[in-house]
Parts: C-alpha cells; structure tokens; sequence
C-alpha cells in the first residue's frame, strides 16, 4: 500500500509497484476543500462529491451517477431527515428533541425448577 498526502491529508492511495511494468495501481484519489473531504474517485473515474454547510456538516453526497442524498440537521448538530433522490427517504423525526431515555436490561429469568420425574403406566389386557 501507498499512502500519498497534502497538507496532512491523504490525496491518494495505490498498491505499491502492483501495476503495469512495476507502476503503482492507483486505487482512489481524495479531493479536499478547506480541510473537509470533497470527492473520492476509484480509477474507472467514478466520483463521490461531499457537500458541507458552514458549521462543516456532510449536507449531502452525490454520487458517480449524479444521485443526491441529503442530510437536515437540527440546531444540535443531529439528523433530523434524511433522504435522496434515487433511494428511499425517511421523514424528519417525530419528536424534534426527543427526551434521552434510559436503557435498562430485561428481568433476570427464574431459576430452572427440578423437573418431575417420568411416569409411564401399561394397561394390562384383559
């Protein structure tokens, strides 16, 4: 493997002399804006495009065919909804700010009970 970076940041990454002639086999490249991640390309040139608001949320991603996913966030920096053009999309939540709610394990089960013993009876023919 082959890390190459910019910045401190991972431009592209390839298998080592794993290529024609002993060339490096590129696997993706990554493309940055002011330090967020804005596109992953696979070497058929096929492109993932990151969107990203002021406050450096992932708002959407598009991917190599030009299908848009998009994310709404809250004023906590959640997703609230979710959904795209080419896929199916989930409604904003019910309850904007749902009360957090404890997760408590389920009731130990009761002890096992001796089983009672087999019985078996013949009628006797008569």
């Amino acid at each position: 493997m082959k890390l190459t970076t910019a910045e401190g940041l991972i431009t592209a990454l390839s298998l080592a002399g794993a290529g024609e002639n002993g060339t490096d086999l590129p696997l993706m490249a990554y493309g940055y804006q002011d330090g967020n991640l804005t596109t992953v390309t696979k070497p058929s040139g096929a492109t993932t495009t990151f969107v990203y608001d002021d406050r450096r949320r992932v708002t959407a991603w598009i991917d190599s065919n030009n299908s848009r996913y998009d994310y709404t966030y809250d004023d906590r920096d959640r997703v609230i909804a979710e959904g795209g053009e080419a896929g199916p999309s989930r409604s904003p939540s019910p309850t904007p700010n749902p009360t957090p709610r404890p997760v408590t394990a389920p009731p130990p089960s009761p002890p096992p009970t001796a089983a009672s013993p087999a019985t078996s009876s013949t009628a006797a023919a008569g």
